[in-house]
């Protein structure tokens, strides 16, 4: 009997393109695939990694059962692939057998190795391992329902936050499996697994997703997990393009300067670009600060000595410098920032060598300003940000305009800043116990405020 296929049966025997089909047992099927062997399978070889330490023996378990039946070799371990009773295939069950062994030996630490050494059989190592350490379901679930609702976000991402997480959800359903039913309740129950789930993923985000957490319990029907992940994940990319999208300030107006390195090379002579020559610079200047005592006064220098340095000071001037310094002597001084305390305007200033720009604190001293439309903030010492609201112009005196001023009420000091100054074509020269702002090619002073001691706000 024939047909187009050129298929027969001849004696219950199929018969295809003229060659004989032999229905050959499952059971040889099975026993010819165990007995199999790759040329890469060498006895050398690690199955699994992290090796088996003691405390993670589920995971390598699972690894190492995955990684045995897809060699063909799983019945080795679990029983079903005894030792032979025909002498023709004992040699190859024995080689197979040491094959399975020497990968298990190889896939646990070496402080585990020496006591499964000497096992017979691969089957009796791994009995030996799982019941050494394996543990009862009650205590492993409830050490793995207690790392679920630990486990936090914190400074993790939302991708790996979930992976971690994820990991722990399959292996303790590998330990609790929800029994099929044929009934709808299976049904509920995986629902109801899945919602708990999600719960838990939505109670350890971080707080800046509280926005889209709310909006999610309010959805109706309760979303799936991955819908839930993939709408946080959303989210994380909107706030990382709207954290680069906004421009801050690095420079800031409490900042210290850095130090100037001197470029390497020949030393260049000091030059006074107030006399025009070179050999002194302008704060050694004898015609500006006049020329030094010959007897060198290791006592408290006294108001006649303040009288020497400020020879060009007015009487108004020198009497209102005078009371400035008894009320500084008498502990009255209140400086709080690095810098010198400048009171001889008409409200109090603090000169701030690292300060970048000028900062006043209150809009009744602008004689001019403009608001801020921008986002513009200086970052102060302590690492906050404070908002500046307006820039604008402060005439101190007639001789002193401060122009492009910050307007910042959350600061509590007046603050001046020395290059900025510096731009007005100004030098300040700090002494012993004045502190002359003088105008460049001039031969009179500014201001005059009294040296107050260094004090760092931080």
């Amino acid at each position: 009997m024939s047909n187009n296929n050129n298929t027969s049966v001849i004696n219950d025997t199929p018969i295809i393109n003229d060659t004989p089909v032999i229905n050959t047992p499952p059971s040889i099927l099975m026993k010819t695939n165990a007995y199999t062997t790759h040329h890469s399978d060498s006895p050398s070889i690690v199955l699994v990694t992290p090796l088996l330490s003691g405390d993670n023996y589920g995971p390598w378990s699972r690894a190492v059962t995955m990684a045995l039946r897809a060699k063909s070799k799983l019945g080795f371990v679990d029983g079903s692939l005894p030792i032979p009773t025909e002498k023709e295939d004992i040699s190859n069950w024995e080689r197979c057998n040491d094959l399975v062994g020497s990968w298990i030996l190889n896939s646990v630490s070496s402080e585990i190795c020496p006591s499964i050494l000497y096992a017979e059989t691969a089957a009796q190592i791994w009995m030996d391992l799982k019941d050494r350490f394996s543990q009862s379901n009650a205590p492993k679930i409830y050490q793995l329902k207690q790392s679920i609702s630990a486990l936090k976000q914190e400074g993790l991402s939302v991708s790996l936050y979930f992976t971690q997480l994820k990991s722990l959800w399959d292996e303790l359903s590998s330990i609790v499996s929800i029994t099929p039913c044929i009934c709808g309740n299976a049904k509920s129950n995986i629902d109801q697994q899945h919602q708990d789930r999600a719960m838990e993923f939505l109670q350890g985000l971080h707080d800046n997703f509280s926005n889209i957490r709310s909006q999610i319990l309010l959805m109706e029907p309760f979303p799936s997990i991955q819908r839930i992940y993939n709408m946080v994940r959303q989210e994380e990319k909107q706030q990382e393009i709207h954290v680069r999208s906004i421009p801050t300030i690095e420079s800031a107006a409490l900042q210290a300067s850095k130090p100037s390195f001197r470029p390497s090379g020949k030393r260049q002579r000091p030059f006074c670009e107030h006399r025009n020559k070179h050999g002194h610079t302008l704060a050694t200047c004898f015609q500006i600060h006049d020329f030094p005592d010959k007897q060198v006064k290791t006592s408290t220098p006294t108001s006649s000595t303040f009288a020497t340095s400020a020879t060009q000071l007015t009487p108004a001037q020198y009497t209102k410098l005078l009371a400035i310094l008894a009320k500084e002597e008498s502990g009255g001084s209140s400086a709080h920032l690095a810098g010198t305390a400048l009171t001889c305007l008409s409200f109090s200033w603090i000169i701030d060598s690292g300060a970048s720009n000028h900062i006043c604190t209150s809009l009744s001293h602008f004689s001019s300003f403009s608001a801020i439309h921008k986002n513009i903030s200086v970052q102060l010492p302590d690492g906050s940000h404070a908002p500046v609201t307006h820039i604008g112009t402060i005439h101190c005196s007639p001789s002193l305009i401060l122009t492009n001023v910050f307007h910042i009420p959350s600061f509590k000091f007046n603050l001046l800043s020395i290059s900025q100054l510096t731009k007005l074509l100004c030098h300040t020269f700090f002494q012993t116990y004045l502190m002359p702002l003088q105008a460049s090619k001039a031969m009179w002073a500014l201001l005059v405020g009294p040296r107050g001691f260094p004090k760092s706000l931080i």
